[in-house]
């Protein structure tokens, strides 16, 4: 029996079942991207900030999101990281 140690103990690891990683834990190990594509789509997560950060509201959650209060800002975007604005492209 292989058993994994938890914060309750050791747990066997048939009674756990599949177990996605955490989502703040940044693993590159050699299997990760092909079997999970869609948790690495480094542009697609770069245009949904550019777009909350320019569309969404004025939060702490976002701190980009403060430089809409300037006047003096200029932001340079390549075409993917503004592929989410809406009117923009």
């Amino acid at each position: 029996m292989t058993t994994i140690q938890t914060a309750t103990g050791p747990v066997d690891s048939a009674a756990i079942g599949f177990t996605l990683m955490h989502e703040h834990i940044f693993v590159l190990s050699e299997g990760v991207i092909p079997n999970f594509p869609h948790l690495w789509d480094r542009e697609a997560r770069k245009a949904q900030a550019v777009k909350q950060a320019l569309e969404g509201p004025v939060t702490p959650d976002c701190p980009a999101s403060i430089l809409r209060t300037r006047s003096n800002v200029r932001l340079y975007l390549d075409s993917e990281s503004a592929s989410m604005l809406a009117g923009l492209f």
